[in-house]
Order: C-alpha cells, then sequence, then structure tokens
C-alpha cells in the first residue's frame, strides 16, 4: 500500500507542477532577430506562431510583388493592353510609397508581435489561476474607439499602460514633424500617426487579461515526493505565497 500511495503522490506531483511558461525576453529578441532576416522562420521556430508568420509573409510578399512590377515593367505603363504605351511618373511613384509602407509596417509588427505575443497555454493557465475572463469583444472595440485619445481606453479598460505609452511615443514623434513643418504636410509625421493606428488596432485586439486578480483555492500549494533525513522517500505538501 505504502508503494501504491507514493507512486499516487509522484503522479499527482507531476501533473500538479506542470506549468506553462511566458516566453522569455531572451525567447522574444531571438523570434525578432530571425524574422529580421528570414520573415515568419522566428515566430513559427520560437513561439510556434503562425499567425504572425502569415501576416509577415502577407506584408513582405504584396511588397516583393509591387517591387517586383518595378523591376520588370520598367518606367512605362501599358495603357490601353496594346501598342501605346506613355509614361506615367506617378505609377511606380505610388508603388514604391506602397512597398515602404508594407516593409515599414511588417519592421514594425515585428518588433511588437514578438514584445507582445503571449504563450496561449500560459494565457490559459493564468486566466483559470486568476478565476478571471479574458477582455470581451466589445471590451476590445470599446478600447480601440476610446484611443481616439491615444491611451485613454487602454488605460481605462485595460488597465494597458504599455499599450499606453506606446502610443503616446508614436502619436508624439507624428506631431512634431508636422509642428516643425510650419503648414507643409511632412510624410514623417503621416507614417507615425499611421503606425499609431496599425497599433492601436492591434494591441486593442490581442492584448490579454493576465493581471493577477485573484487567487485559486489551491494556488500556492505544492505537493512532492521527497526523501527524509532517512533516506525514505516521503510525500511532502507546501504552501508558498509570493506577494
Amino acid at each position: 500500500m505504502k508503494v501504491i500511495f507514493l507512486s499516487l503522490c509522484l503522479a499527482l506531483t507531476v501533473f500538479a507542477q506542470e506549468e506553462y511558461k511566458n516566453f522569455s525576453s531572451a525567447e522574444r529578441f531571438q523570434t525578432f532577430g530571425v524574422n529580421y532576416f528570414i520573415p515568419g522562420l522566428g515566430s513559427i521556430v520560437v513561439m510556434d506562431d503562425w499567425v504572425g508568420a502569415g501576416v509577415q509573409w502577407a506584408l513582405i510578399g504584396t511588397g516583393t510583388v509591387l517591387m517586383a512590377d518595378i523591376l520588370i515593367n520598367g518606367r512605362y505603363y501599358d495603357y490601353d493592353g496594346y501598342d501605346d504605351e506613355w509614361y506615367d511618373p506617378n505609377h511606380n511613384l505610388i508603388k514604391a510609397v506602397a512597398i515602404f509602407y508594407l516593409f515599414g509596417i511588417n519592421v514594425l509588427f515585428n518588433v511588437t508581435r514578438s514584445i507582445t505575443y503571449d504563450n496561449p497555454k500560459y494565457v490559459q493557465q493564468t486566466l483559470e489561476r486568476n478565476g478571471s475572463e479574458n477582455f470581451t469583444a466589445e471590451q476590445r472595440f470599446n478600447t480601440f474607439g476610446l484611443n481616439i485619445i491615444p491611451g485613454f481606453g487602454s488605460i481605462a479598460i485595460m488597465n494597458d499602460w504599455g499599450g499606453a505609452i506606446t502610443q503616446w511615443v508614436l502619436v508624439g514623434l507624428g506631431i512634431m514633424p508636422l509642428i516643425d513643418s510650419y503648414g507643409s504636410i511632412d510624410p514623417s509625421g503621416i507614417i507615425f500617426i499611421s503606425f499609431d493606428i496599425l497599433f492601436n488596432i492591434y494591441r486593442s485586439a490581442t492584448y490579454n487579461n493576465l493581471k493577477n486578480v485573484t487567487f485559486d483555492n489551491c494556488d500556492g500549494f505544492h505537493l512532492s515526493v521527497l526523501q527524509n533525513r532517512h533516506g525514505k522517500m516521503m510525500p511532502h505538501f507546501l504552501f508558498s505565497k509570493a506577494f
């Protein structure tokens, strides 16, 4: 009976102590670095994040197609599909601007996704331990809407100071060039404002409620099977809590 009891304690210990961890800073940096050279590879290999990889492939793929079109077709645009080609200086310029935005958004997405993407198993485990629920679709939509005042929705609804500060930085970087341009439109300011809008959409849709609001009934209890001072295997029931 003692052997059976110890075996059951060991089995219970294995399952009770199985914990999922969130991605470490090293893993996030590694994901960003690999994705920088091969889009999506770091997301898949390190984080198993196929959604993040797919977004990067879409951005880079679209930009690459536009770049190839410029290189292949040159500076001429075939107006009606026959032989009467005519030169349109704005045609490739629009494509070049689109390529710049797509590649820039990909870099921003790589940075943001690598920093903020949470291990789904860790999220589920944390929510269950806290006895809480993740943000609803309504809360996410309200956060996005209130962030018309940058950061307001993030703080008021999600208590997300990291997201709010990021928006303040992006909007600040966007406003400063507009102020310095003395009435003229500075493209760099528009770029940062655009990035802020995209970040607001992304952050509102993906930020998880991982705040420790309550403790589970069994949170902090640990069951282990260890040797006592006589060398015999004995079960040990411990409780610990860090504040």
